[in-house]
């Protein structure tokens, strides 16, 4: 397996590094792996009203119908009603 070379005295696995950034700056230094996906007012009011106009519809089966999570679309009907 490679090592990277930090310093003169430091050797650290590269699976390490990230892990590594993270300790030493912070996590809003740190890389994200996954894009943050961002929906429209619209999409979300959209996704809102159909999940409570189909009847027998559950979080899951309507996330999935629209390609996102079951716990973003339960985020999104709960905010509604704060």
């Amino acid at each position: 397996m490679p090592v990277l070379q930090l310093q003169a005295d430091v050797r650290v696995d590269p699976c390490l590094v990230d892990t590594l950034t993270l300790a030493q700056n912070g996590p809003e230094n740190a890389r994200n792996t996954m894009p943050k996906n961002t929906y429209t007012d619209e999409f979300k009011a959209d996704a809102v009203r159909l999940y409570e106009t189909t009847e027998g519809a559950s979080f899951s089966m309507i996330a999935t119908d629209l390609g996102i999570s079951r716990a973003t679309l339960k985020n999104w009907v709960y905010a509604q009603y704060r």
